[in-house]
């Protein structure tokens, strides 16, 4: 009620004194303020987040000329994710105090990820004019870390503690840039002082814990994390992270009793069951892992278990069960082909055990279906022929370099039949091509049929191209749609000569079947 009440009164003031900059920067802040902590309501956070935009920006085209206004309205519009507008702002704030070190330290902010160079010249700007501060430091290391300049990093951020001695954040950015430089006793020794500035801080001490466990001083990382899960008994993130340390000192056992104490506390978590399979597996009960593994993917519905997919892949095809294998592996790989374990993992699944005749993999539709084989061997950049068999029909789905460029099925029409259907063609080319198409009759070649229909100027290229487009996406769509059976895929085949040059995306396809399955319900 307070909130509202405050908020009507900014309302009034802007009224009463609709010129006034201040009163406009103090709504919109106080807007700024309610819509970033009240974000769970969707439709109320987008009203709000407009009315504060608007009121900052509102503010700004009355061209404050205080310096404090202009940083406010740019620190509000950064955190609208209005990096542009707030740009503006921090600009005019340091055309009107070239001293303001917090409006250069929010141009800064904005160059950082694109342009970290641009965020080190902006600061170093700054200092020549302003004070700096703990933050400024903080922000020039970051830009050097970004710039692979870890001695640099380091550096700056001993600056940054030197100005002000009891900033944890300074304590936390120095801790993991000596970490990530590879400085491990002194990131060990800066996560200790972390601890020291802010011992009630958990996620201070299970960074402590973690670096403890990466220089392998297993021990003291165990007793440093099972510290925070008796300070947090009700935290499944504790108690996943003392698990990591006992696996790390071989205790699976105590790791597995952990996992299982996390899951208690979160049932549904995908990130603690995947972490289970691991615990399990590393002690050797290899079918709870592949329980685990497989319900850390069914849980996760974000489809961000690739890593999972990797696990339950890579101990399948040690268990020697390579078709399991390649189906989990082929699923992860479908969700990010650039996960070089999963490639790995895959080139070996894939060389054991090799299908007869040459196939490069094989498998159950059930498994994987069609359209998850044919996302494969898109992001593969793949080129041979897919075959697909359901039981009662079998197709061909030529592909060259992961784009579709044939295919058909015996229950699908003849190029000839879909000529004949197009009626984009008059009475008299349909009867020629019915009549060229009877000196074809029996034949497997469709290609000299195209060529006598365009040499004997019946038909032009473009129509055969339309057709074999036709009979691609319908053979494919069908082919989508069969939910048993068996599939292969014969690298470097690339089947029957083509009548006409196509390429389909497979993704785009997908885009498209609703509309074909019209098209072929409505085919007698």
């Amino acid at each position: 009620m307070g909130q509202a009440t405050d908020h009507d009164s900014l309302h009034l003031q802007v009224e009463q004194h609709p010129q006034d900059p201040e009163r406009w920067v103090e709504l919109g802040d106080a807007l700024v303020e309610i819509c970033c902590a009240d974000s769970a309501n969707v439709e109320t956070d987008l009203v709000t987040r407009m009315s504060a935009q608007s009121a900052l920006m509102h503010a700004f085209d009355l061209e404050p000329d205080d310096a404090a206004q202009c940083v406010v309205i740019g620190e509000g519009l950064l955190r609208l994710q209005q990096p542009q507008l707030a740009q503006l702002a921090f600009v005019r704030a340091v055309s009107l105090d070239k001293t303001s070190i917090v409006a250069h330290e929010g141009m800064t902010r904005i160059q950082l990820d694109t342009n970290p160079e641009s965020a080190l010249t902006i600061l170093r700007g700054a200092i020549s004019h302003a004070k700096p501060r703990s933050t400024t430091y903080l922000l020039m290391a970051e830009a050097l870390r970004l710039l692979d300049r870890p001695d640099d990093s380091i550096r700056a951020v001993g600056r940054a503690v030197g100005c002000d001695p009891v900033d944890s954040q300074a304590w936390w950015f120095k801790a993991r840039i000596l970490g990530e430089s590879g400085h491990q006793a002194e990131c060990i020794a800066a996560w200790k002082d972390v601890v020291e500035h802010a011992p009630d801080d958990p996620q201070a001490a299970t960074a402590y814990g973690a670096a403890l466990g990466a220089n392998q001083d297993y021990d003291m990382a165990v007793r440093v994390l099972g510290q925070v899960v008796t300070d947090c008994p009700e935290s499944p993130e504790a108690l996943l992270n003392l698990s990591l340390a006992l696996c790390d000192r071989g205790d699976f056992d105590s790791a597995i009793t952990t996992i299982r104490e996390a899951i208690t506390l979160d049932s549904r978590s995908a990130e603690a069951h995947h972490r289970l399979g691991q615990a399990e597996e590393k002690a050797g009960h290899k079918e709870q892992a592949i329980m685990a593994y497989e319900r850390a993917i069914e849980l996760c519905t974000d489809g961000k278990n690739v890593d999972a997919y990797h696990s339950l892949g890579a101990l399948l095809r040690d268990m020697g069960r390579i078709q399991e294998a390649r189906t989990a592996l082929l699923r992860g790989a479908a969700q990010d082909p650039e996960h070089t374990g999963i490639q790995r993992e895959l080139a070996s699944a894939l060389l054991s055990d090799q299908p007869a005749h040459g196939a490069a993999f094989a498998g159950s539709i059930v498994d994987f279906s069609v359209i998850e084989s044919l996302e494969f061997l898109r992001n593969q950049r793949a080129t041979g022929v897919l075959h697909v068999d359901n039981g009662e029909a079998v197709g061909d789905i030529v592909i060259d370099r992961g784009f579709l460029v044939a295919a058909a099925s015996s229950s699908t029409r003849s190029i000839l039949d879909t000529l004949l259907a197009d009626d984009a063609l008059n009475a008299r080319q349909s009867s020629d091509i019915a009549q060229i198409g009877q000196e074809f009759v029996g034949a497997s070649d469709e290609k000299k049929l195209t060529e006598a229909l365009i040499g004997r100027k019946v038909v032009r290229q473009e129509h055969i191209e339309k057709a074999v487009l036709d009979q691609l996406r319908r053979a494919t769509a069908e082919m989508i749609d069969w939910t048993t059976g068996k599939f292969s895929f014969r690298k470097g085949e690339t089947g029957a000569p083509r009548v006409a040059e196509v390429r389909v995306d497979p993704a785009g396809l997908m885009l498209d079947l609703v509309r074909i399955k019209d098209e072929m319900n409505r085919v007698p």
